[in-house]
């Protein structure tokens, strides 16, 4: 049993109810990886892995020419939770209106996120970062901490 000390009392079930949803989900090391392979000179294909295993060489994308373009350390990450994705820079993903990037973790399965990002200026570097964040992004601003952000620079058009 646990003990809650909550000034609140009709909210105490559900504190207790959210602290345990949390407790139960179960830490891994994981590697965020990113493959692009260019469209066109302002469009690519980006796809993001949250990987457990090494098995980065086997992956669809290495069959279909994508070029790996960033790999993160090991980073834990919790099971079965979501993973959300703002892109920040010259890039921009090509999503619906108010859309958000957003993928589940689980272990040991292949966690991809395929989305297109478009070049905002081709006067500039096709660079930008991703940040793989917890919670959603807010209009209200308030600052976030990210699991993992990757610095990205999208390949040469063919």
């Amino acid at each position: 049993f646990w003990l809650a000390d909550c000034h609140q009392t009709p909210e105490t079930v559900g504190l207790a109810s959210q602290l345990y949803r949390e407790l139960i989900c179960v830490p891994y090391l994981a590697k965020f990886v990113v493959f692009a392979k260019m469209n066109d000179p302002v469009e690519s294909r980006l796809r993001c892995f949250c990987m457990t295993d090494d098995k980065v060489d086997k992956t669809l994308e290495q069959q279909e020419n994508f070029e790996e373009v960033a790999r993160s350390k090991d980073i834990e990450v919790l099971e079965g939770k979501p993973i959300h994705v703002d892109c920040y820079g010259n890039l921009s993903p090509l999503t619906k209106s108010g859309q958000q990037l957003i993928f589940n973790f689980f272990s040991f399965k292949e966690n991809r996120l395929p989305f297109n990002v478009k070049v905002r200026d081709m006067g500039q570097e096709p660079c930008g970062r991703l940040s793989f964040l917890k919670e959603p992004k807010t209009t209200k601003g308030l600052p976030q901490t990210a699991i993992c952000n990757l610095n990205i620079t999208l390949p040469t058009h063919n």
